[in-house]
């Protein structure tokens, strides 16, 4: 299958950028700033999973890293994306953690919404096992060799709730290399 050219940055997307109040004895104004922050999708996928979870603050540093800022984020709007796959239209509302085809939708759990983030960021190339743990569980102190098993169980998980959507075999296994999105 030839590969496709990647496109250029894609959207921005938007946050509210808050600085968080200090624990301290002097006194900090809260300030609201409506930004653009542009990055990959990666790292807005987990930027997104972030704002998510019930994390207080954060840390934006320059790629250069000579600026730095601390702040908490907030989202500004929800962010859906649709993707072509060879059985349909998938769209992915990643705020709500849901995935829908046509007029069928299922919830997904964050760990199968970051193992469908990595497959669908791959472009239906075969992603590696290995890769997959490490971008579905990327702080744990497991190795690699420990969670084959849990990846096995969420894969498994995500090909049902993908079934139940009509995209039976859009989750494929390919021998030696890993799992791929059939485009």
């Amino acid at each position: 299958m030839p590969s496709t050219p990647r496109p250029g940055p894609s959207k921005p997307v938007p946050f509210i950028l808050k600085r968080p109040s200090q624990e301290s004895s002097r006194r900090v104004h809260d300030c609201v700033i409506d930004a653009q922050l542009h990055m990959s999708r990666a790292a807005a996928d987990r930027l997104l999973e972030a704002t998510q979870s019930e994390s207080d603050g954060y840390v934006l540093s320059s790629r250069d890293g000579r600026v730095s800022v601390r702040v908490s984020l907030s989202l500004a709007k929800v962010t859906t994306t649709a993707h072509h796959t060879a059985h349909g239209r998938l769209v992915v509302d990643w705020s709500r953690s849901l995935a829908s085809k046509g007029g069928s939708r299922v919830l997904l759990s964050q760990t199968e919404m970051r193992l469908l983030a990595a497959l669908l960021e791959s472009e239906g190339q075969a992603v590696s096992r290995a890769r997959l743990i490490k971008r579905v569980w990327p702080d744990d102190i497991l190795g690699a060799s420990d969670r084959q098993n849990a990846l096995a169980v969420y894969i498994c998980s995500l090909r049902k709730r993908l079934a139940a959507i009509g995209m039976r075999s859009v989750l494929q296994t390919v021998r030696t290399q890993g799992y791929r999105i059939v485009l």
